[in-house]
């Protein structure tokens, strides 16, 4: 009797240590998941594109400025039509005028006009 107290002591002390010793290898080795916190990048197919294009005229008359900058507004739509884009997906955004005072006597009127086309590839 006096043995068996030893040896389940003894049993106590090793099954302790296997215990702790591989709580504490299982600590140090973690499991082998890898988490990325930070930028990343990746390379895809769109399947929508946006072009855009400034085109300007100037004049001393406004009314002249401006109706060159509608015949080059539609040169431009007929040229992106006569490229395969749908008259639908062309965008022109407002005109904006611009004064430039180059000499006192003689005012130069800049008219300046902005297209955006936006197409749909897929289709």
């Amino acid at each position: 009797m006096k043995h068996l107290t030893a040896i389940i002591f003894g049993a106590a002390i090793v099954i302790a240590a296997l215990l702790l010793g591989n709580s504490y290898v299982k600590r140090a080795n973690p499991p082998q998941i890898i988490s990325v916190t930070g930028l990343g990048n990746k390379d895809f197919v769109s399947d929508l594109i946006v072009w855009e294009g400034r085109f300007n005229a100037s004049n001393v008359e406004l009314k002249a400025a401006f109706d060159q900058l509608i015949r080059d507004k539609d040169q431009v739509k007929n040229y992106l039509i006569s490229k395969g884009l749908k008259e639908e997906n062309i965008i022109f955004e407002a005109t904006g005028v611009q004064s430039e005072l180059i000499k006192k006597k003689n005012p130069v009127v800049r008219t300046t006009g902005t297209s955006k086309s936006k197409t749909n590839l897929n289709t």
